[in-house]
């Protein structure tokens, strides 16, 4: 299936998020992706079956290196790993489900 990473974000996996994770985790999960990867066309466009491990990392970086807490603040570890799980669940749900058919990025 083709299909963008935005498209299976919103459409598949938030959905699913809501109705399997704890209220707070889901909130937390769909507040994470708008803010820090929303935004970015060059990942919400990226067909889900073309992310490789090289992508997830980069993206990364490049929201350590310009995305700020509310006060300003470069992100702490402990965001940079709540996303690391977001992206997770969200390739490996794609995994389970048939959107993705290589390894989790």
């Amino acid at each position: 299936m083709m299909v963008t990473l935005g498209d299976y974000v919103t459409r598949v996996y938030l959905p699913f998020a809501e109705s399997t994770l704890r209220f707070s985790t889901a909130s937390n999960y769909g507040t994470m992706w708008g803010k820090h990867f929303a935004s970015r066309p060059h990942i919400t466009r990226k067909l889900l079956g073309d992310v490789r491990t090289s992508d997830v990392y980069a993206w990364l970086g490049e929201i350590v290196a310009t995305d700020k807490t509310e006060n300003g603040e470069t992100l702490g570890a402990a965001t940079v790993k709540r996303l690391k799980s977001l992206l997770s669940g969200i390739f490996t749900h794609a995994v389970d489900l048939g959107y993705l058919q290589t390894a989790n990025p």
